[in-house]
């Protein structure tokens, strides 16, 4: 090798290169390749992050975007509360109603014609809390779906109620009416628990208040059953209610 050298440096190296030209052009071009591969490896771990983070960008803009939403939703829920709260009170008042005559006619509805006016089912008020279901967070939007739907079937049970002076033939005792005001309250405990939900007072929809609160909301300003250990036994058995979703479909 060092032979080459013998008639200059330069024309040795000119002697070597024109020998190992194939080498060095081998040598060259592997790297090239490597150059070639690291300089797209890069470009791709580059457009990987940047398609990485538009990705995370547009998520974090829905998120906020239905969050907006979901707000934007809540502001008219109050009022439609406020109203479907009037129509749950007026299904309470039929319900003691027709209770206090059941207690004072021998334990019969034989002749039941109720004074309280059953309001008509708010169901505007109702296709307001529906409203909400698109942006709320999958809980949120189950708990307001099994709202909805125990409300169809209050109504049911209360217009069934209202309709006794036509039907004499049923047979009526007390748990029949423990039934009924447990749905009732059931009713009016699971608007005030989306209250502070539709005030955006909290983020999410709490839960149902405790046994004894639920109680004396029933019992307020009805001495006659207060001490009856046998209904508010079964008013806690039953509390908190089971949703709509947790029962057995069989």
């Amino acid at each position: 090798m060092f032979d080459y050298f013998r008639d200059g440096f330069w024309h040795g190296i000119a002697y070597w290169i024109f020998h190992f030209q194939t080498l060095l052009t081998g040598i060259a071009a592997v790297g090239a390749a490597l150059w070639t591969i690291r300089q797209v490896r890069k470009q791709m771990d580059q457009s990987e992050t940047h398609v990485r983070k538009q990705m995370e960008q547009l998520e974090k803009h829905k998120v906020e975007d239905k969050k907006a939403r979901n707000i934007a939703a809540r502001a008219g829920v109050p009022k439609s509360l406020s109203r479907i709260t009037e129509y749950n009170n007026n299904c309470l008042n039929l319900v003691w109603e027709a209770y206090d005559y059941f207690c004072s006619h021998n334990d019969s509805l034989d002749g039941f014609e109720p004074v309280t006016t059953l309001n008509d089912y708010p169901q505007d008020s109702y296709d307001e809390i529906q409203s909400l279901i698109a942006t709320a967070d999958s809980m949120d939007a189950q708990i307001l779906l099994d709202y909805i739907s125990f409300s169809q079937i209050l109504d049911v049970r209360i217009r069934e109620l209202a309709a006794q002076s036509t039907d004499t033939h049923r047979l009526w005792v007390d748990i029949n009416f423990w039934s009924l005001f447990q749905d009732v309250l059931h009713g009016l405990k699971f608007t005030d628990r989306i209250f502070p939900y539709g005030r955006y007072q909290v983020e999410n929809i709490g839960e149902f208040c405790d046994a004894d609160e639920a109680i004396n909301t029933l019992l307020f300003g009805h001495v006659q059953i207060v001490n009856n250990q046998e209904f508010t036994d079964f008013i806690r058995r039953n509390w908190p209610p089971r949703a709509i979703s947790e029962h057995d479909p069989h």
